[in-house]
């Protein structure tokens, strides 16, 4: 590599580190408050959280093969469309703020809009995003910089819960509390939107010229993914997984300000138990991989997090909610943990761009499909328990399904060091 090249790169690494802190404090702002917003401020109830949430994950889920065919065929536009669809993505969700001045008639037309908007542009830019720093960031590097990047993710996220947290304790108006998160929100998007347009496209690596990607080798990618036995019982799983743990997805914050009787404080503070406990459960849990295997531990995961839905069902209340969630958060990170090494690792390099947009594409239509279903059962029942009891007993059933057909990834191909 020429000096000048690596000076870019060295470059590309601090801006990309400064952008990613910055855009996961953004949204974890704006996205991570919006339903206890929408309960507050408008009285949003069971169906309209339904509803919302059916919206976000469909609109991810519908960008996938969009965001795959953009990037393919106007690769020497790529960072283009990151710059373009990353500032809708981190600025569109402070903008709920403005349903408030709206008639309520018009306000959850305006919800969906932005909602949909914002999360197919993410979708699109996760997609970009990922090409151009595939290119930045060597494969051989991978696993210690973006061990590292998440690690700062914590870092930006946890500050967010705790500047959201700080603004609720200390201002007792919720409307100018909201106001003002909102604000800084969309303040500290722009400034991440800033440093997304100074990360440059690698020179060396992209063709100029338009991609002539032929539909009989997409073809012929889509049958292969599609008869190879791993890939196959893979995507089934994990569909079947997020379908479960999707059915209640609307309904967390409304349980607590409403079940339960709790407020902006006990949803920033269950936020925060569970990131911290996750966070330090990795390291057990990179362990454990290491020691019983990939298949194993996701097995164990997905059976283990069949028990938050029930504790929140049978015991949450504004004192043993933090406890839960700390099981909550120490049961997800083997998952956050092995998911992506699955995702990473499973699929052959020649197939896997297009089996994550499958992948992408399918637990997003199926997740929005179980949100809508969570909604109609609360919705028929009256009742959010029967949800919550529902997604247990799925989640059971998957974990047995997994045991029977998960494949292993090899231990030397995942990353994974002692």
């Amino acid at each position: 590599m020429r000096l000048g090249n690596k000076v870019d790169t060295d470059v590309n690494r601090k801006v990309y580190l400064a952008e990613t802190a910055t855009y996961n404090f953004a949204v974890n702002i704006s996205i991570g408050m919006s339903n206890a917003l929408l309960i507050r401020l408008l009285s949003y109830g069971v169906s309209e959280l339904g509803l919302l949430t059916f919206v976000r994950i469909l609109a991810y889920g519908v960008s996938q093969v969009p965001a795959a065919l953009l990037v393919e065929h106007y690769r020497h536009r790529r960072k283009m469309l990151w710059n373009l669809f990353g500032a809708i993505n981190r600025l569109g969700p402070s903008l709920l703020i403005f349903s408030l001045i709206l008639p309520k008639e018009y306000s959850l037309s305006f919800a969906l809009t932005i909602s949909f908007l914002s999360q197919f542009a993410g979708g699109v830019a996760g997609v970009a995003a990922t090409h151009v720093l595939a290119d930045i960031i060597p494969v051989e590097e991978s696993p210690y910089f973006f061990s590292k990047v998440n690690q700062l993710n914590y870092v930006s996220i946890s500050l967010a819960f705790i500047t959201s947290f700080a603004t609720f304790a200390l201002i007792p108006d919720y409307l100018v509390s909201y106001q003002l998160l909102y604000a800084i929100s969309f303040t500290v998007g722009l400034v991440s939107t800033l440093f997304l347009v100074r990360i440059k496209d690698p020179k060396g690596f992209v063709n100029h010229g338009r991609s002539m990607t032929r539909l009989y080798d997409d073809l012929e990618v889509v049958k292969f993914i599609f008869t190879d036995k791993r890939l196959r019982r893979y995507l089934l799983v994990i569909s079947l997984f997020n379908f479960s743990v999707n059915i209640p997805a609307p309904f967390w914050d409304y349980i607590v300000m409403v079940v339960i009787g709790g407020n902006e404080l006990i949803v920033v503070l269950k936020n925060v138990v569970s990131l911290a406990v996750k966070s330090v459960g990795m390291f057990f849990w990179k362990r454990e991989i290491v020691k019983f295997g990939l298949r194993k531990v996701t097995v164990v995961g997905m059976a283990s997090t069949a028990v938050v839905p029930i504790l929140y069902k049978d015991f949450a209340t504004t004192t043993s909610l933090l406890g839960i969630e700390a099981v909550s958060g120490y049961v997800w990170a083997p998952l956050d943990l092995s998911i992506f090494l699955y995702n990473a690792y499973l699929p052959p390099k020649e197939v896997r761009p297009a089996y994550l947009s499958l992948l992408g594409l399918t637990i997003n239509s199926v997740s929005s499909l179980a949100s809508m279903m969570g909604t109609i059962i609360a919705v028929s029942t009256g009742d959010v328990g029967s949800v919550l009891l529902a997604s247990s007993v799925l989640r059971g059933v998957t974990a047995s399904i997994a045991y029977a057909t998960l494949p292993e990834v090899e231990e030397k191909s995942t990353g994974v060091r002692k």
